[in-house]
């Protein structure tokens, strides 16, 4: 129940306290929008993120050539070559080349350049790659989306050599054959005995 209270110049009042509306603080409307923000992007999720980049080719390799495989762990778009960089040991002249692919997997092919070394390929965010579905986000909402722990190619261009050809034991004069030892610069296969000839000096009939 109001009650009503008479002053000296004949005027009525309430006893009622008056209400006033207390006004919020600007850095607390805007501390509010923030928790707001960011209750919204926790409800959408972190964003995309690539999940592997892997080879796609044989390796070690001499090719001109070679193709990754870059794995998200949903469907997204704005994926193209600008968004990766070759890192590279010992080969130059590496490149990125155009990109294809689809939704959550992606080819990319890099040449090798020249020269012998390793190289792998990295991704870098620079947030153009976003989710297909819901509220477009970019690689990990905000953060940083980069993956640089792909797997390595072994480029090898250059061709093996025979380091040495030595002679194996202490064969007499009158010995029916003798043997030798050879020696590459690497690993080889396919070699057999059209790949040698002998240089005979007065011995007629010598043969591998």
């Amino acid at each position: 129940m109001r009650s009503w209270l008479i002053n000296e110049s004949g005027r009525q009042r309430s006893d009622r306290k008056s209400r006033k509306r207390k006004r919020v603080p600007r850095y607390r409307r805007q501390q509010l929008r923030m928790e707001m923000l960011e209750d919204r992007r926790v409800l959408a999720g972190p964003g995309p993120e690539v999940l592997s980049i892997v080879r796609a080719d044989a390796n070690p390799t001499n090719a001109n050539s070679v193709a990754f495989t870059v794995t998200f762990d949903e469907a997204v778009t704005g994926v193209d070559a600008s968004d990766f960089i070759v890192d590279a040991n010992g080969p130059t002249l590496a490149s990125v080349e155009p990109v294809s692919g689809s939704g959550a997997v992606y080819t990319v092919n890099v040449t090798t350049g020249s020269g012998d070394g390793s190289l792998s390929l990295d991704l870098i965010d620079d947030d153009s790659i976003v989710r297909v579905s819901g509220n477009g986000k970019s690689l990990k909402g905000n953060q940083d989306g980069s993956f640089t722990t792909g797997e390595i190619y072994t480029i090898d261009k250059s061709a093996p050599v025979a380091n040495s050809i030595s002679l194996i034991g202490t064969p007499t004069a009158s010995a029916a054959t003798i043997e030798y030892n050879v020696t590459f610069s690497e690993s080889v296969n396919g070699v057999d005995q059209n790949d040698f000839s002998v240089i005979a000096n007065g011995v007629t009939g010598a043969g591998v």
